[in-house]
């Protein structure tokens, strides 16, 4: 019954397996160089140090819950509006 017709049970199209084939085999084909080493610093150091920089400045200066349309979400720091007004 089944893959007894006139059509094969399985098409296959060569694009796709030599895909298939540079996937499986990446350890045969990869290279470090510097163009993948400076990929890979910048995925695992640069850009997690990029979010938790960014996380640290601005944690607790922003509050849009329970805040009305009159009032500011940027809580500012005492530090900065002492230094100011001096």
């Amino acid at each position: 019954m089944a893959g007894g017709g006139k059509f094969p049970p399985v098409l296959t199209d060569p694009a796709i397996e030599k895909w298939y084939h540079m996937k499986e085999n990446t350890h045969a084909y990869y290279k470090l160089n510097r163009r993948t080493v400076g990929i890979a610093v910048m995925l695992t150091v640069v850009l997690p140090a990029a979010f938790y920089w960014g996380s640290a400045a601005f944690a607790g200066k922003f509050q849009p819950a329970g805040s009305r349309r009159s009032e500011q979400w940027y809580i500012s720091n005492k530090k900065e509006e002492t230094a100011a007004q001096e």
